[in-house]
């Protein structure tokens, strides 16, 4: 088990996604094409523990976060792509299931996005039906840039992606936090410059248009609701 992500619910239950790395040849030899993203959950704050499942799909990935609203699990990733196939796609997939108090039950992955080289450390966060969803992807070649999503309808659907950063430089390692005041989200990412410098962001008309500071290498972005 690797890279593990924890949410802990109103009702106090712990909610654990993570890679679930896997070897052959008795542990001796990794490989990553057999990494699933496994699921546990603790109803009395990690004293125990249900038994281990993997999410719906048979996808390669790895980077899980999770986040819990309400009843509702909600599981990021990213798809493991394989660099010796070019047609293989670094998938970003999103998960939702729902807890009944006694076990959670997940339905199969959607794609939001398919970066062309790389989907690198989504991060979600959310209030009631409100999510934001950032992470790193690579397009064209190019360095890595930090691209966001919204759900204003729990992840029935997304809107996006937008790119944030939106420079030649290298954005990474993105996370987001939502105000549950009013909805508002703050997305911080380490931009491996060392130029200070301050701009805004071209949006999309239907998306709400955040500003976007950049300083000793860290932006941030607030998108109102």
């Amino acid at each position: 088990q690797d890279e593990a992500s924890v949410a802990i619910d109103e009702a106090g239950t712990v909610h654990v996604a993570y890679q679930d790395v896997q070897f052959v040849d008795e542990a001796v030899d990794y490989d990553e094409e057999l990494n699933r993203i496994g699921y546990v959950r603790s109803p009395d704050a990690g004293v125990t523990f249900s038994e281990p499942v993997l999410l719906p799909g048979d996808r390669q990935a790895s980077a899980p976060n999770v986040l819990v609203v309400g009843d509702t699990v909600h599981v990021v990733a990213c798809d493991d792509r394989n660099e010796d196939d070019p047609a293989d796609t670094a998938d970003l997939l999103y998960w939702r299931g729902t807890d009944d108090g006694t076990t959670t039950t997940f339905g199969p992955p959607t794609v939001l996005a398919r970066p062309e080289f790389k989907c690198d450390k989504p991060k979600i966060d959310g209030v009631g039906d409100d999510l934001h969803l950032a992470v790193g992807g690579e397009v064209g070649g190019l360095e890595t840039d930090i691209w966001y999503f919204r759900s204003d309808n729990g992840g029935d659907g997304f809107e996006g992606p937008r790119n944030l950063s939106d420079n030649p430089l290298e954005s990474v390692d993105p996370t987001v936090s939502v105000d549950p005041a009013d909805s508002t989200s703050l997305v911080t990412t380490s931009t491996l410059s060392t130029c200070s410098r301050s701009r805004r962001a071209a949006v999309s008309p239907a998306m709400p248009e955040p500003m976007i500071t950049t300083s000793a290498g860290v932006v941030l972005a607030g998108a109102g609701g």
